[in-house]
């Protein structure tokens, strides 16, 4: 899970996000993954869709072949 820092002109601020990505993600800079956008349970969030699954959850998922690997980028919880 990598933690990435953008300028948000709505909020004027700097916003924050952070991005799943999967076991082998480095091993080929040639592969392609999907990236899933993510609701991230956060103080004002308490939508239906929130990503509920830890980094080592998917993970596992991939590795028992039950996933394909993807990204996922979530909004730091507070709806920047």
């Amino acid at each position: 899970m990598q933690q990435i820092l953008f300028p948000s002109p709505s909020t004027k601020t700097v916003a924050t996000c952070f991005v799943y990505t999967p076991p082998d993600y480095n091993k080929d800079q040639n592969k392609r993954f999907r990236a899933v956008p993510a609701a991230r349970p956060g103080a004002r969030m308490k939508r239906p869709g929130a990503l509920r699954a830890t980094p080592s959850d998917m993970d596992n998922l991939i590795a028992e072949g039950k996933i394909k690997p993807f990204m996922i980028v979530m909004t730091y919880g507070n709806d920047q």
